[in-house]
């Protein structure tokens, strides 16, 4: 797509990551247009599918796609299992997932019981 093309849709969703990804494929299948937007490079299958058969580690499920500086990624260092949240982060220093679960957002921040209630 050009950078003039101009498209239409009733949502965009930012991120087409594992949430991203399903509420895009929700929101469709409720026959919303949808408009997906990745920060990531176009990368065509065939590529994804020779870098991944060509890794020495099969667990390492990010290997396949090359990192951007602008799109925030995992990164896996040594084999310990450490994660590394690699990308921007917000005036706070961190990225806005460490940030929400400082200010509090989660349930047991609020003293609310950490168990699953049915509706």
């Amino acid at each position: 797509m050009a950078d003039t093309d101009t498209q239409k849709a009733d949502v965009v969703v930012v991120g087409s990551g594992v949430a991203g990804a399903i509420v895009a494929h929700q929101l469709a299948m409720a026959g919303k247009s949808v408009i997906l937007l990745e920060a990531g490079p176009r990368m065509p299958r065939g590529e994804i599918v020779e870098r991944f058969r060509n890794q020495p580690d099969k667990t390492d499920f990010m290997a396949p796609y090359p990192s951007s500086p602008w799109a925030p990624h995992p990164e896996y260092g040594p084999p310990n299992d450490y994660l590394v949240l690699k990308g921007s982060t917000s005036s706070t220093r961190s990225t806005s997932v460490r940030w929400a679960a400082r200010r509090g957002t989660g349930p047991r921040r609020r003293g609310a019981s950490s168990r699953t209630t049915s509706r």
